[in-house]
């Protein structure tokens, strides 16, 4: 941990010149390199799990700092399959004085992405976007209306099949998704193909409808180079949406 701290200190300079105006609790107290929204980012990114939850990384008074500007954070990154787990861990400690609250997160660990929604409950997240590929976007879905009830914003893009990749046949009963949960506070969704030069292979309609309907607070809704979304529209009432935008895309 000291050889972080000594690290970031001594590159302390180059991360001023390069962050963007502090937040205004900051602006009339002595600068101090520690307080740096850099460098304070950088040290819980490189803090274990133990040292996180005592909330003990520097003295009282950077951690005073450091809780105030993650309060008002409500976006990380996330990368590598073990810095979710770790994220995640620490947001179910309820009782801990881990100040981070609401997530806005970008899932690229593509392969392990539906194991990770299926394996992990995330109930604090509100806003998401996940990239998932084809094969494993109906178990997606299903792992996200388990596991994600309070989300009100959410941008899936999914990767088209590639041409050799063999398709599993889902039956209409197998597809259907009503049963997993419902998205009672979802106001937002936006699917995306993550590919516009390649068309899906599969379409899962059925589960891309029952996930909407499962919906009830939806407001807007937005496909982006999405195919074949005539039978969505046949399965889904969308009379509540305020906002339904549709681009590029073939058989709408």
């Amino acid at each position: 941990m000291m050889d972080v701290l000594v690290a970031l200190l001594r590159n302390w300079r180059l991360l001023r010149a390069e962050e963007e105006a502090g937040p205004s609790f900051m602006d009339d107290l002595p600068y101090n390199p520690f307080l740096n929204p850099l460098i304070i980012t950088k040290i819980f990114d490189n803090s274990s799990q133990k040292d996180l939850l005592n909330y003990r990384l520097v003295c009282k008074t950077w951690n005073g700092f450091a809780t105030a500007l993650l309060q008002s954070t409500s976006y990380a990154t996330v990368r590598l399959e073990s810095d979710l787990k770790r994220l995640l861990r620490l947001t179910k400690h309820s009782s801990s004085s881990f100040p981070i609250t609401r997530f806005y997160i970008k899932l690229h660990t593509l392969d392990n992405t539906s194991h990770l929604l299926k394996t992990l409950s995330m109930p604090t997240i509100v806003s998401l976007k996940v990239v998932i590929p084809s094969k494993l976007f109906p178990q997606s879905l299903r792992a996200i209306q388990q596991h994600m009830s309070s989300l009100r914003h959410l941008v899936i893009c999914r990767l088209p099949e590639l041409s050799f990749e063999a398709i599993v046949p889902v039956s209409a009963d197998t597809e259907r998704a009503t049963h997993y949960g419902k998205m009672p506070k979802l106001l937002s969704l936006t699917l995306r193909n993550g590919n516009p030069n390649r068309n899906f292979l599969a379409t899962y309609d059925l589960v891309v409808a029952d996930f909407i309907r499962s919906a009830k607070s939806l407001k807007s809704l937005d496909f982006c180079h999405w195919n074949c979304l005539a039978r969505v529209f046949r399965e889904c009432s969308l009379d509540s949406l305020k906002s339904l935008r549709v681009v590029g895309g073939k058989s709408v």
